[in-house]
């Protein structure tokens, strides 16, 4: 009698810590489950976009404007304090709009836009999101017709790519007509390595403008680059503008000017 009892007994214990692995089993499977759901989800549910619908650029005398809409195609929205225009000089630019997704804002930049240039223009907006990420998009805008946008980077964080800066040094120079001069372009990394393409893209009518080279390798030895102008002899005397833009691997878009004062000289 008793040994069946405890036949029982023994039969119901094995059956209960059956349950409960079996139990432990479904709560494990699940954990990991559940797990590999949100490793492969979670990376690609939050998704920073901005997508360019429009560009117009308007001449007009000292106080161009450059006009762009952009879409928020992501779900994250757009921090609006954090939009900024290079490229395209001193300018003045206000962002109109929320910048939540769906929707759609605007950026209107006003100044002397186009002065320097041959009619055209091209720049980058970079964009910041609230999520800290942010992105970049490349444009080119005609006088008087619709700008044709290039191409877009990758979702990055800006201070994981580094920055670059350039200078003339010195930014101003004296020269007499008919004379030849030169300024030193200092290009100076702030994190960024790569490669920085210059171009110079506003030289005076009828003067020679060149660059000693037009690629330089960041960090480098921060040996710097001769820009070497001459001014031709019926230059009346005044104020005149080089202007050399430097553009990264990222398409940023950053310049420098150099004044140059025409002054006749006694000898």
């Amino acid at each position: 009698m008793q040994a069946a009892s405890f036949s029982g007994v023994s039969k119901g214990l094995s059956k209960l810590l059956s349950m409960l692995i079996g139990l432990v089993v479904v709560i494990v499977a699940g954990i990991a489950i559940t797990n590999s759901f949100y490793q492969y989800v979670y990376p690609i549910s939050i998704r920073p976009a901005v997508m360019i619908e429009y560009v117009d650029l308007i001449e007009a005398g000292n106080n161009d404007m450059l006009i762009l809409n952009l879409k928020n195609i992501g779900n994250v929205p757009v921090d609006v304090q954090h939009v900024v225009v290079d490229g395209v000089g001193d300018v003045d630019c206000k962002v109109a709009g929320s910048g939540s997704p769906g929707t759609t804002f605007s950026i209107v930049c006003s100044g002397n836009i186009l002065s320097g240039y041959d009619g055209s223009i091209s720049g980058i907006v970079r964009i910041g999101f609230i999520d800290g990420s942010s992105m970049a998009l490349i444009f080119k805008a005609g006088r008087g017709q619709a700008a044709a946008i290039e191409t877009t980077t990758d979702t990055m964080t800006e201070t994981s790519i580094g920055d670059f800066d350039i200078e003339f040094n010195p930014d101003k120079v004296v020269a007499r007509p008919g004379s030849s001069k030169f300024s030193n372009l200092k290009i100076t990394s702030k994190g960024y390595e790569g490669t920085i393409t210059l171009t110079v893209k506003s030289c005076p009518n009828s003067w020679t403008c060149s660059l000693s080279s037009d690629i330089v390798d960041l960090p480098g030895t921060g040996k710097p680059v001769k820009l070497e102008f001459s001014v031709p002899s019926s230059t009346k005397e005044g104020y005149y503008v080089i202007m050399v833009s430097a553009q990264d691997s990222l398409n940023r878009i950053k310049t420098a000017s150099l004044t140059v004062e025409v002054k006749k000289v006694d000898t």
